[in-house]
């Protein structure tokens, strides 16, 4: 779905992190940014589930405290990433080299 745009005024929501970090889709939390949802382009993406959750929970908290940053880490299994990135993180421990940009052994990503 990832690599499909809207052709007329449907607009497709994409939950996947291919779109996060394009300059050119918004990236949306409806209960934080709604207004943000009339600057696409056929496509608009959403945050990771950790990242939502927290999102509309800290709302309130970050107006009130009037802040403008945040710092927070989350960890998650490598099973996370689908079945060919568990089988290249097994790979890994076994000694053998694969492709991937960013190696998974011993890492934390």
């Amino acid at each position: 779905m990832g690599a499909y745009r809207s052709q007329g005024r449907a607009v497709v929501i994409d939950n996947t992190s291919q779109f996060r970090m394009d300059k050119d889709v918004p990236l949306v939390v409806p209960e934080v940014n709604p207004e943000d949802i009339k600057k696409n382009k056929g496509i608009i993406a959403n945050p990771n589930c950790s990242t939502i959750q927290m999102l509309v929970a800290l709302k309130l908290c970050m107006i009130s405290a009037r802040s403008s940053r945040i710092v927070v880490s989350t960890y998650q299994a490598v099973s996370g990433a689908g079945q060919r990135r568990w089988q290249s993180w097994k790979a890994q421990l076994n000694g053998k080299k694969t492709v991937k940009k960013f190696p998974i052994k011993s890492r934390i990503i």
